[in-house]
């Protein structure tokens, strides 16, 4: 996560992503809010990330699997709080 990035606080609970990953065929939900220099992240609905010190550049939002292919069903980006 923090790669090219200043050394800032972060917290990541793996063992809660473990005890939260669904089974393989079903989905699972990921939500990342932004604000200003602070990111947290849930995953299928508990937050599981916390991160400081982040920059924000403008460009391109990349998905990434570590251990194959991935499929995403729906992406939703939106600017400010709903």
């Amino acid at each position: 996560f923090r790669h090219g990035m200043a050394a800032g606080e972060t917290t990541f609970d793996a063992a809660a992503v473990e005890k939260l990953n669904r089974a393989t065929g079903e989905w699972q939900l990921l939500e990342v809010d932004v604000t200003g220099d602070r990111l947290a992240a849930r995953f299928n609905g508990t937050e599981v990330l916390r991160a400081a010190n982040i920059a924000n550049p403008s460009g391109f939002i990349g998905f990434q699997a570590e251990t194959g292919a991935i499929e995403v069903r729906s992406v939703a980006i939106r600017e400010g709080r709903p």
